[in-house]
């Protein structure tokens, strides 16, 4: 089975990318995050998750950067409920709450974000780590605010469900000796969910009335890929 692997340059894996840069960072306690090229790996290439796990292995081998997009693929990982990225606002009814009518609008993309790491281990040269057995984690939909809106009204409009999403977590390293030419004392591995965003306009009329007034924005993010990479410490 033909599986698709997209390598892109970052100027580091705690920022944003950046094409065709790269840029190597390392703090005052010579941790180093280290560059690009990083993989995007798809899940719904593939036929099996032993293909993808393996996968995942190989290529952590070779990038310091990899991320899982579509990792709660159904074929793959059966989740519950196929992932619906998209909706039309015109078949969603204004939802009423209380005295008041609340109106979601204006849905727009903004830049991604990542949740604090679902593991974080480290290890001397020669020794593997990681996960060598899947581990799910769920996250469900969240918001900044709704401003009395009802949250399902939100998810809805933004994401089209208000399901929440579960992540799976898997591979595993072999601290090398040596790296970018460095001696290695202690590798470490990450792994982290990340998040899309979108913003949104809240809208409200009181019953019986025909003016909306905009009372606010929220913002609000789904859990979209894993994101795994690697730091070290140098002698």
């Amino acid at each position: 089975m033909f599986r698709k692997i997209i390598a892109v340059f970052v100027i580091c894996v705690m920022t944003s990318a950046i094409a065709m840069q790269a840029v190597a960072v390392e703090n005052a306690a010579g941790v180093s995050y280290s560059d690009a090229p990083y993989a995007v790996l798809d899940a719904q290439d593939h036929g099996s998750f032993d293909e993808m796990e393996n996968d995942v292995n190989a290529l952590l081998e070779s990038y310091d950067h990899i991320k899982v997009i579509n990792a709660d693929s159904p074929d793959i990982l059966s989740e519950k409920g196929a992932d619906i990225v998209a909706c039309d606002l015109s078949n969603i009814e204004p939802k009423a709450n209380g005295s008041y009518l609340y109106d979601v609008r204006n849905v727009r993309a903004i830049s991604n974000s990542f949740g604090s790491d679902y593991l974080n281990v480290s290890g001397s040269p020669g020794v593997t780590i990681g996960l060598s057995h899947a581990e799910t984690e769920k996250y469900s939909i969240d918001f900044t605010s709704t401003f009395g809106c009802p949250s399902g009204a939100v998810a809805t409009a933004a994401w089209g469900t208000t399901k929440e999403k579960e992540l799976t977590y898997f591979g595993t390293w072999k601290v090398p000796s040596k790296h970018n030419g460095k001696n290695v004392k202690r590798g470490r591995l990450h792994m982290r969910p990340e998040f899309k965003r979108k913003k949104c306009d809240i809208y409200r009329k009181v019953h019986g009335y025909t003016d909306w007034s905009k009372i606010g924005a929220t913002v609000t993010k789904r859990a979209y890929s894993v994101d795994i990479y690697k730091t070290f410490v140098y002698m």
